[in-house]
């Protein structure tokens, strides 16, 4: 697939061009994330619903995995701090190998803590 500043035709994309390309993107990504989060919220309802403990741990782990699959890293990896890292290099708005939207965060956030 060509992407880039060559996408359509080989001819330089526009300011508009790239932003819809984005827009795209992102609702493309936040459907995906919405589909994966009612896997998990499935999941994770299916907790309580089983009656032993092989079950359950069964369906916590399902939905841990479902719920870690937004990370293109695991977050224990994404988050550690390195020996060669510097506070200044890290950019305070970035989301750190999360793979959704800002939007998508909150939606993440409500599946996991529920």
């Amino acid at each position: 697939m060509v992407t880039g500043d060559y996408a359509n035709g080989g001819a330089l994309m526009g300011k508009d061009d790239k932003r819809k390309d984005t827009v795209k993107r992102q609702r493309e990504q936040s459907k995906r994330m919405n589909k994966m989060l009612d896997r998990a919220s499935d999941c994770i309802s299916a907790i309580s619903e089983e009656h032993t403990a092989a079950g359950q741990l069964a369906a916590a782990a399902k939905a841990s995995e479902l719920l870690s699959s937004v990370w293109s890293l695991s977050p224990a990896q994404q988050l550690m701090f390195q020996a060669n890292m510097s506070l200044t290099d890290v950019d305070p708005g970035s989301t750190l190998g999360f793979e959704g939207a800002k939007a998508d965060g909150g939606a993440v956030h409500r599946a996991v803590v529920r």
